[in-house]
């Protein structure tokens, strides 16, 4: 006996079909997104290099803020968000206490802010 699918299935399935066709677009447009910011991070980090001394302690800060631009921006430009977004599950998943912790002290610290 062959099961009849009723126009409710056929309308819910091609649902689901067009959410997951949007939910994929979205993910790409927040990839270009993400790409697009990891490239600024990378011209401010030229920009600075550029406007701050390099020499002393001052300059040795200045490399270090930098870099740290830089590696950002490069992590950006080749992981995209959902890269970003699949190693921050990843932690949490290996520092669940911690994560909760830490989700904690962010509310608690954001509620005293908005609180003033």
């Amino acid at each position: 006996m062959e099961r009849q699918s009723s126009p409710f299935t056929q309308d819910l399935g091609g649902a689901i079909n067009e959410g997951q066709e949007t939910m994929s677009q979205t993910g790409h447009k927040a990839d270009q997104m993400a790409a697009a910011v990891g490239e600024r991070l990378g011209s401010a980090a030229d920009a600075l290099r550029g406007a701050l001394p390099q020499e002393g302690r001052l300059g040795g800060a200045v490399r270090a803020v930098t870099d740290r631009l830089e590696a950002s921006g490069n992590y950006l430009q080749e992981q995209g968000l959902s890269g970003a977004i699949d190693e921050v599950e990843s932690l949490i998943r290996r520092y669940p206490i911690q994560a909760l912790l830490l989700g904690a002290g962010l509310g608690y610290v954001l509620s005293r802010l908005r609180a003033r």
